[in-house]
């Protein structure tokens, strides 16, 4: 009887370490997921306003290194 005692407690521990990493898991899957979801947006507009303002003061295309020569 001390063994069934003994398992069940030991398969209680498992599944309790084994859905907390899950949760754990999911929220920092969705943590990324929304910091991935605000930054690409704002990246992709900071890299429209600067083509823009380069536009602008007439520069159409980015200096490469081996165009300072």
């Amino acid at each position: 009887m001390d063994k069934i005692i003994t398992k069940i407690w030991l398969f209680i521990l498992i599944l309790t370490v084994l859905s907390f990493s899950f949760f754990i898991s999911f929220f920092l899957f969705i943590a990324v997921a929304v910091l991935i979801l605000i930054t690409l947006p704002y990246y992709f507009y900071m890299k429209y306003r600067i083509k823009k303002e380069m536009e602008r003061r007439g520069v159409y295309r980015y200096r490469l290194p081996e165009d300072i020569d």
